[in-house]
């Protein structure tokens, strides 16, 4: 985006060389023109409108409130503007949501010896309340690149964790501001 010309800003709570917001200059000569905000995503520090398009990469899941998180990107988003929530698991049913996260915790507990509480994040998204999700945050769900159900279906036949459980999709969200 940057090198075709678009006004781009990244915001971030990582800081990590690697995965945060310091990782752009491994991988792009123009990093140094990247303008870059520590911010939760329930606290961006930009004006109301600010952008056309807004992505956020995994972390809507994150979240300790998406509907907060949803609201505040629409706050900095202009009317009829997109955002695209990218690489956020989705479930078919919560149900296989908090088996992964039992999961999760359960093999943090095998592996440091110390049990971890629930984190206050969601950690998954579910398929069926998306809709409901953005729109009582002012979001149209326009797309959501997620396998219909009997594609699900095959797809679930191999989508299996090493226990069993079902593995999350990962779609590209597309919704548009309302309003």
């Amino acid at each position: 985006m940057l090198a075709r010309g678009h006004r781009v800003v990244a915001a971030d709570t990582n800081l990590d060389p690697d995965h945060g917001l310091t990782a752009p200059e491994r991988v792009s000569p123009l990093a140094g023109s990247l303008p870059r905000v520590e911010a939760e995503t329930e606290a961006l520090p930009f004006e109301p409108a600010s952008f056309d398009l807004v992505v956020t990469v995994d972390s809507l899941h994150r979240s300790p409130q998406p509907v907060r998180a949803l609201i505040e990107l629409r706050r900095v988003t202009a009317r009829g503007g997109l955002l695209l929530v990218w690489d956020s698991p989705v479930f078919r049913r919560r149900s296989e949501g908090e088996a992964l996260i039992t999961a999760r915790l359960k093999a943090q507990a095998e592996t440091y010896g110390v049990a971890t509480a629930r984190e206050s994040e969601a950690g998954y998204l579910v398929w069926g309340e998306l809709k409901d999700l953005f729109g009582s945050a002012g979001w149209r769900v326009e797309a959501d690149h997620l396998p219909g159900p009997l594609r699900h279906w095959f797809l679930g036949l191999w989508r299996r964790g090493p226990s069993g459980e079902r593995k999350a999709h990962f779609p590209l969200l597309v919704a548009r501001r309302d309003g």
